[in-house]
């Protein structure tokens, strides 16, 4: 017998009401709830959040209508069972806590003890969620307003990926992103997760902060997020939108409707607090039932009086209105006395709605102007800034805006707080007006004073903030008063503030302009007025039709029609388009402020009454039948002054923001106007009526056609493209340099507006910079060092303009010495933001005697720059080479380094590290080594220079540089011996596009001084080819040389010379690292700062010294010749003044240097490692560039291999199980051909490894949780592997019962095998852990999985220990050193590389524990923890090592390939120096390149070869010369001694043989006494393949003696797809049309477990989608051997799923006839 709520529930209900009240206890709120406030919480809004957790006091009828009512329950009294469905989840988690015990008792009372009570949540009879629709009239169902209570006003521009914020913004974003996972793993699972699920994840969320700070945008992200899984059961509202729920209907209703939902957003939370506390009906009622959980008792409430207004209809999004035929409707009959708007005018942007609420950088003044002015055409302010005459003043065009009662017209201007009132007033002000008469601003045919602005010593203050005793009175001034002042004061009584009715709008035209290529039909204009804190539509919607369509607007065509003459003051449009509905912004046409990102400012009037839409996130507001095109200021805004070109020729001038423009088409009369700026931006804005196709833009009105300057302060006719109705066009106007030097007009270019970064290089497709295309020919005795170069444009170079054009201007001027202002003004906001206390500018800036900075310096306004004395020097130390920090010791400080600019340490501490400015608030990147911020991500969103990477630089070897070092040779680069100019590799097969080429054409690199004059010297540039020799203003100044090598040093630092001692040995010298030069230049080795000769200076010598310290490291000291007083030189400049002597003193290429500053500040080096020393180069101070590097580290022939792997195909959710992951394998394998037996020295045998020994008393091994029933085990136990001949060893073994999934849930605590030793093992000079593992074959667990299996290491520190390794994984993936294959059946050793295994806090090092276990249920056998070393090896002892002196790794005595044991290589990817592996082995991952350094003789065989997973990647391989891919094994018309050919071919880009290269070269045998090898007697290749290790281009070693060779390997992961497909079950079909959602589980990813976690993807199948007849979903990108499991997890439809089919052919299965899996 089944009752389903009816006598049942009855019954129980009137028993609880009417039994004694049971009080139940508090409770915390349950709804996942997320709120925005503009401001912080007040204290009566966080009392009421507290008051959430309220419960009732007894049953009674209200409170069972609150948790009793909403149950549905199914008792069946003969199985004695009570079946409970809550409607929500939410609800069952707040019965639970508030109301469970009550009804158990109840229930039980009445149908007996024994009564077994089920929970669920849903309806028993599954239906389809309705979602929220605010209720309207019968009479409107088909007109209801999209704007109003609308669940979902998201966009895609909501994410959190485009939420751009600091790291003040990092806890927000967190929380949101928390919140979200917590509401889709409810959505998802059914329940709410634990901390052990997702971490801690709040249920309720309040984001709090000032307008603008993305409390909104977080908002909508979480809705967007949450909305694929929800979908309707998402409500999103403000809250007097949430208001509306409570308003018409009743309060159960209304809360019954809101806690259906999964999750509530409310925007605009802070209006609760608004809320008065006895505000009876709706306002309190609402913030009860929504903050209280549940309501309190309360008595019976007042019926509310029928006469209430009933709720004005609003318009549903999805209806359909029926067309009106006429254009223009008749507007509502107005009563006979009509409300009329009275606002208080606040400032706005005029053009196309741009402007946005609550901005307070802004205030507006209004002027009517009196009856006597007549024939005026323009009207202007003029004003002053400050109290004092010598403060700024400007004029400032107001534009109209309205007209009085007795039809005066009335202006307006915008005042910008920047640029207008910067102290927040005026000093002076006047209102002037212009005839065709009026030539000149100063020259006003009209004026109304209110404070006389010129030849007035008094002026008062007239502040713009209504508190101040020197508020102007208002912001609207009636010139029929007259003049406003009363003597040098204001009279306040004239001002008020400026007011408008409606009847101002009412009835004027509007229009609506179709700019798309498709009809839009449906189009509706809608009018709101604002009552009670929410927009009311006013009537009814306006339809829209053209004259050219029977329904709808056609494309290009308007359709007009009338502002009511009923209040309103927004407009916004609906319509269809396609098969989509679209709805406009929100405009306000008062010109009012907005807030809200659905809405918008502008003011209408006859010039700004059209909408015009364009498409898709394209509209605005402006003339009908018009474009909008824009002019970009970014350049040409920078002002000039007398000093340097005779006046201001920027446009807009200086201190104004007016653009002017003029107009010409054929047959149309020329107009002209001013253009409008978009506020907070360089942008100007004007419409331009259809026609017209020529435009000028200037700095001053245009009277005519040919009224144009000649000096840069206005363009020339620009043809405006003919792609405006589709794209917005913007004019991009060039820099002042060389349009207002050259009496020229400005020049620009045409792009789209927006386009970042700003580049006239490619918009006017020009070339700054000529690099010549050259064949690439490596030079003999070369070593060839990676670089990269960074060019910085001056202000004609940012035009696109090549300085070999420029032309010759010579001589002393800050036309010469000032060239790159605009890269500079980018600088200095990046210095200011980064607060910076050593900004570092490019340019001469004279400190003084010529044509002084100082005079030009407030057009520049750089951050650090102050005419103060103290703060002027310190600028000039940085920036002048003349004087030093205090100016003691005059201007004589040229050749004086300035140390401290930059930071000791890079970005990471490591040497790929960015180079970080020194003193500021946070890490900042130097900005002229910042790549982002010269091609684009810079104030001006510009590109603002050129960088070149992967540059060969080429240094010359060279014996005696230094005289000391007799018979020594260097590598060196000089600029006065040797001129370089940069090339692009004309070769194909080249990993370097560029290269730097030396010439004996060094005319155009010829140094000059501040005059031009020629020095007599050669000096380093670079980009400076096409140059015309001696003529500086074509010179390529302010560039800067990254160079980046790696080294070894010898055991002692030093080299042998050939100078013999008085003990009959060699004597040794220090190895040296030389520069001389200017300007800045550091050095830095391995990520840390070692020598120091920065700032602006003449030529200033630096100088490393290695050697030996006496605890045998290696150790570096640094010399610099002088330095000047600043920066960390605090006290005094360091040179012959104040040292007495030289500290250090060498003769470089036959000339002294005394050097006066030394420091050891860098840390000693370890000895065997290879090291990167990183130099950085700058000139920036102009004339000079001189460079002259040298050193002596040892030298090596290499050979490198690097892995790359090809994610293109990959999906992005796979891409990072590639990262950060040694799972490449490779063998390498050597066989000699010359010299004898030379035995490979392996690592240092006193670090020796550290085996864990199982059976020692020292250890306790037990499992975390204790079990008499088995369902946990490790323990010692025997091999299972019996037979092995080790039956009777003693290993580990481990189980656990159950299976455990979830990554880092609280079971694994329980799982747990503990091995605990008592001395603790120290691993910080330990690399690896290696251990084998074992499964049988019969085990019921499957196969292992390292993903699954987890091994974490505990230290000794106490009371908590810290753990590394499998930290938030799943298992131990991702730390393995090389791919593991885990088979059943047999041990499997796995080897674990310590340096990837990640570590909580502060890992002491010292390891206590062990822990392992697995995911699944499984018996696992554990042996061997071996901790090994990190290797040792020993270092070479000279400058090369001698051939005979390389390891032949046993191949002499064998006679073929030998495993290449203990070759030593180091790695990109770490500074350890590695050892091949007793098998030959060494790992690689991604991105990651090995060297071997004097690893392998000159002539002898490589094999080179990858274990290939060929089911998972397609590898090609390409064998590098040189940088240069090796396209044909033997040289054009080359015969060699040294070796065969076989049969030539190409090296690049192989596929076979599959696993590594083969040259087919042989090397010659050489019978030669001291040469031949015993082992390699005749000419013959070994029979595997192999490369000969020398070069291809010259194998005889004619150019140099070295060998440089480099394997590239190329594994493209291979890729599949996965279709899910929907069907209604047989004899349904057709009734299946809901969305549903599957949730796809990848793992074991590629085949080899290289995920660290789960991948989840969530897809929808939406069954009503006719694009869609199959009805599936594919989701491709899936590297191939990834299994996967499906699951179907929410329709809302209410359908089941029935069945699950698998195709035939798949190795997928079914589970439980709910999901599928693979």
């Amino acid at each position: 017998m089944e009752l389903r709520n009816a006598v049942s529930k009855e019954t129980l209900r009137k028993y609880l009401l009417t039994s004694s009240a049971e009080a139940i206890p508090q409770a915390r709120p349950s709804l996942l709830s997320c709120f925005t406030n503009a401001e912080n919480p007040k204290p009566q809004l966080q009392d009421r959040l507290s008051a959430a957790g309220e419960a009732l006091e007894s049953c009674s009828e209200t409170a069972l209508q609150s948790w009793f009512d909403p149950l549905e329950i199914l008792l069946d009294q003969e199985a004695g069972t009570l079946a409970v469905r809550f409607p929500h989840a939410f609800f069952g988690i707040r019965f639970s806590s508030l109301f469970q015990k009550l009804f158990e008792k109840k229930a039980r009372e009445l149908w007996g003890k024994g009564l077994s009570i089920t929970y669920g949540a849903g309806k028993f009879t599954p239906a389809p969620p309705v979602p929220f629709v605010q209720p309207a009239p019968e009479s409107r169902q088909d007109a209801l307003h999209p704007a109003v209570a609308n669940p979902m006003p998201f966009g895609e521009e909501w994410t959190f990926d485009t939420f751009i914020g600091n790291g003040k913004h990092k806890w927000a974003l967190s929380l949101a992103r928390d919140i979200t996972r917590r509401a889709v793993y409810r959505a998802t699972h059914g329940r709410a997760p634990s901390l052990d699920d997702i971490g801690e994840a709040p249920g309720l969320l309040v984001l709090c902060g000032p307008h603008g700070t993305g409390k909104t945008h977080l908002l909508r992200a979480i809705g967007n997020e949450l909305f694929r899984t929800l979908g309707s059961d998402l409500y999103y509202a403000s809250l007097s939108d949430l208001e509306l729920l409570f308003a018409g209907r009743s309060v159960l209703a209304a809360r019954q409707e809101l806690l259906s939902k999964e999750a509530v957003l409310i925007d605009d939370f802070q209006h609760l607090s608004r809320i008065p506390d006895k505000t009876p009906p709706t306002a309190s009622r609402f913030r009860a039932q929504l903050v209280a959980e549940p309501e309190q008792p309360a008595p019976a409430e007042t019926p509310e009086p029928t006469a209430e207004p009933t709720p004005t209809p609003e318009p549903a999004a999805t209806a359909t209105a029926t067309p009106t035929p006429t254009v223009t409707p008749t507007a509502t009959p107005e009563p006979t006395e009509q409300p009329q708007k009275m606002y208080a005018a606040t400032s706005v942007d005029n053009v196309q709605a741009v402007s946005e609420g609550g901005n307070t950088e802004t205030h507006t003044l209004y002027f009517a102007v009196p009856n006597s002015w007549e024939n005026y055409t323009k009207v202007k302010i003029h004003a002053i800034i400050g109290q004092s005459p010598q403060d700024r003043k400007y004029y400032l065009d107001m534009q109209e805006a309205d007209e009085t009662e007795d039809g005066r017209k009335i202006y307006s201007a915008v005042l910008n707080k920047a640029d207008h009132y910067p102290n927040n007033g005026l000093g002076g002000l006047e209102f002037c007006g212009y005839t065709e008469d009026s030539l000149t601003d100063d020259n006003p045919t009209y004026k109304v004073t209110i404070v006389q602005v010129d030849n007035n010593n008094s002026l008062p203050w007239m502040s713009f903030n209504p508190t101040d005793g020197s508020y102007i009175g208002g912001d609207y001034y009636d010139g029929k008063n007259g003049n406003g002042n009363q003597g040098n004061s204001w009279d306040r009584t004239k001002w008020t503030d400026y007011t408008v009715s409606h009847k101002h709008f009412a009835n004027k035209e509007m229009a609506f302009e179709n700019k798309t290529s498709e009809t839009l039909t449906n189009v509706q204009a809608w009018f709101y007025e604002p009552k009670e804190g929410e927009l009311k539509p006013v009537g009814d919607p306006i339809p829209l039709n053209s004259a050219e369509s029977g329904s709808g607007i056609a494309s290009g065509f308007t359709a007009k029609f009338k502002i009511p003459s009923v209040l309103c003051s927004y407009v916004q449009f609906t319509w269809d388009e396609g098969d989509s509905h679209k709805s406009s912004k929100i405009y306000n046409f008062y010109g009012e402020d907005v807030s809200g990102g659905d809405k918008k400012s502008f003011t209408y009037s006859d010039t700004s009454n059209c909408f015009i839409y364009t498409g898709a996130n394209n509209e605005r507001w402006g003339i009908e039948n018009s474009f909008c095109i824009y002019y970009d200021a970014t350049f040409s805004k920078l002002p000039t002054k007398n000093e340097d070109t005779g006046g201001d020729y920027s446009i807009p001038k200086a201190n104004q923001s007016t653009v002017y423009y003029r107009l010409k088409g054929e047959n149309k009369e020329s107009i002209g106007g001013t253009m409008i700026r978009i506020e907070g931006t360089d942008y100007y804005a004007a419409d331009v009526p259809n026609g017209y196709t020529q435009i000028v833009f200037s700095s001053y009105p245009l009277k005519t056609d040919n009224d144009l300057a000649n000096c840069g302060n206005s363009t020339g006719w620009e043809t405006i493209p003919t792609d405006y109705k589709e794209k917005e066009q913007c004019f991009y106007a060039d820099t002042n340099d060389n349009a207002v030097y050259s009496m020229g007009q400005r020049g620009g270019y045409w792009a789209l507006k927006d386009t970042t970064p700003r580049d006239a290089e490619t918009g006017k497709k020009t070339e700054v910079v000529d690099i010549k295309p050259a064949d690439f020919t490596e030079e003999a005795n070369t070593k060839y060092v990676t670089s990269t170069l960074y060019d910085y444009y001056t202000d004609y170079e940012l035009n696109g303009k090549n300085r070999d054009g420029y032309g010759s201007c010579t001589g002393a001027s800050h036309r010469n010495w000032v060239t790159f202002r605009e890269f500079d003004q980018a600088l200095s906001d990046y210095y200011q933001v980064a607060g910076a206390q050593y900004p570092i500018y490019t340019g001469h800036f004279q400190p003084a005697d010529g044509p002084e900075f100082r005079q030009i310096a407030d057009t520049l306004n750089l951050f650090g720059y102050d005419n103060e004395n103290n703060k002027f020097n310190h600028f000039m130390a940085i920036n002048n080479s003349q004087r030093n920090d205090d100016y003691t010791n005059g201007s004589d400080h040229i050749n004086y380094a300035y140390q401290g600019l930059v930071a000791d340490t890079t970005s990471n501490g490591n040497a790929d590290g960015a180079l970080l400015l020194n003193g500021t608030t946070t890490p900042t990147v130097e900005p002229h080594f910042n790549k982002e911020f010269l091609l684009g991500e810079n104030s001006k969103n510009a590109k603002l220079g050129e960088v070149y990477e992967n540059v060969k630089f080429p240094f010359t070897k060279k014996e005696n540089l230094f005289n000391d070092d007799t018979g020594v040779d260097y590598w060196y680069f000089d600029s006065k011996d040797t001129t370089l100019y940069l090339k692009q590799d004309s070769g194909q097969n080249s990993d370097s596009k560029y290269f730097l080429q030396s010439t004996n054409n060094r005319g155009s690199s010829e140094n000059v001084n501040a005059s031009s004059d020629k020095q007599g010297q050669y000096g380093y540039f670079p980009f400076n080819e096409t140059a015309t020799g001696g003529v500086a203003s074509t010179y390529n100044y302010g560039f800067g040389t990254k160079l980046q090598m790696d080294f070894t040093l010898t055991d002692d630092g030093m080299v042998e010379t050939n100078k013999i001692g008085e003990d009959n040995k060699k004597v040794k010298t220090n190895i040296k690292f030389f520069f001389s030069g200017d300007d800045d230049v550091w050095v830095f080795i391995d990520g840390k700062l070692a020598l120091d000769v920065g700032g602006a200076h003449g030529k200033v010598s630096g100088l490393l010294e290695f050697g030996e310290t006496k605890d045998g490291k290696n150790s570096v000291t640094a010399y610099v010749s002088k330095v000047k007083k600043g920066g960390t030189a605090k006290d005094n400049d360091i040179d012959e003044k104040t040292v007495n002597s030289a500290v250090k003193t060498v003769k470089y290429n036959g000339n002294d240097i005394y050097f006066y500053a030394k420091n050891t500040n860098l840390e000693p080096l370890d000895k065997g490692k290879k090291h990167t020393l990183t130099m950085y180069y700058m000139e920036r101070g102009m004339w000079e560039s001189n460079m002259a590097v040298a050193f002596n580290f040892p030298d090596n022939n290499e050979l490198q291999v690097q892995k790359e792997v090809d994610l293109n195909k990959v999906d992005p959710d796979f891409k990072k199980c590639f990262e950060d992951q040694k799972i490449f394998n490779f063998t390498i394998q050597n066989q000699a051909t010359h010299y004898g037996e030379k035995v490979a020295v392996g690592s240092d045998t006193s670090i020796p490894p550290q085996e864990v020994k199982l059976t020692a008393d020292s250890i306790e091994i037990k499992p975390a949780t204790q079990s008499t029933e088995g369902d946990y085990i490790f323990k010692l136990d025997t091999n299972p592997e019996q037979g092995s001949g080790q039956d009777t060893e003693q290993v580990l073994h481990w189980y656990a019962r159950y299976t455990d999934t979830e990554p880092v849930s609280a079971a694994r605590e329980k799982r747990y095998g503990i091995l605990t030793l008592k001395d603790p093992i120290n691993i910080k000079d330990k690399r690896f852990l290696t251990f084998q593992v074992y499964v049988a074959k019969e085990d019921g667990g499957g196969d292992l999985s390292l993903n699954n299996l987890y091994l974490e290491l505990l230290d000794d520190q106490t009371p908590t220990p810290v753990q590394k390794g499998s930290l938030g994984t799943s298992g131990i993936n991702g730390a393995t050193y090389g791919s593991v294959e885990v088979k059943t059946g047999e041990w499997v050793t796995v080897k674990l590389d310590l340096n990837k295994m990640k570590a909580q806090g502060d890992f002491s090092g010292n390891v206590k524990t062990i822990r392992v276990g697995d995911n699944y249920s499984r018996h696992i056998y554990f042996r061997n923890f071996t901790f090994i070393p990190k290797a040792v090896p020993k270092t070479m002892t000279g400058f090369t090592t001698d051939q005979k002196d390389i390891p032949d790794y046993g191949s002499v005595q064998s006679g073929h390939l030998q495993n290449a044991i203990n070759a030593q290589y180091t790695s990109t990817k770490d500074n350890d120096t590695q050892l091949v592996d007793d098998d030959g082995r060494f790992v690689l991952e991604d991105g990651e390149t090995v060297t071997f350094s004097d690893q392998f003789r000159r002539g002898s065989y490589i094999s080179l070869k990858e274990e290939l997973n060929q089911s998972l990647y397609d590898t090609t391989w390409t064998v590098y010369e040189n940088g240069q891919a090796v396209a044909w094994t033997e040289p054009t018309g080359t015969s060699s001694s040294h070796v065969t050919f076989g049969t030539p071919r190409s090296l690049d880009g192989q596929k076979v043989p599959a696993d590594g290269p083969d040259d087919d070269r042989t090397e010659v045998y050489v019978d030669e006494d001291g040469v031949k090898n015993d082992g390699y007697t005749k000419d013959e290749k070994p029979g595997t393949n192999t490369i000969v290790f020398r070069s291809y281009k010259d194998p005889d070693e004619n150019s140099s003696t070295l060998t440089k060779l480099k394997v590239k390997y190329v594994n493209t992961v291979k890729t599949g797809g996965l279709k899910i497909q929907k069907k209604a079950a047989e004899g349904e079909e057709g009734t299946i049309n809901g969305t549903y959602t599957f949730k796809v589980t990848f793992n074991d990813v590629g085949g080899e477990g290289l995920e660290k976690k789960d991948i989840i993807k969530y897809v929808e199948i939406n069954m009503s989608d006719g694009n869609n007849p199959e009805h599936t979903v594919t989701i491709t990108g899936i590297p191939v051997g990834t299994r996967y499991t499906i699951e179907e997890v929410g329709s809302n439809d209410g359908a089941k799923l029935q069945s699950v089919t698998v195709p035939d052919g798949n190795e997928a299965h079914v589970i439980n006839n709910t999901m599928w899996k693979a």
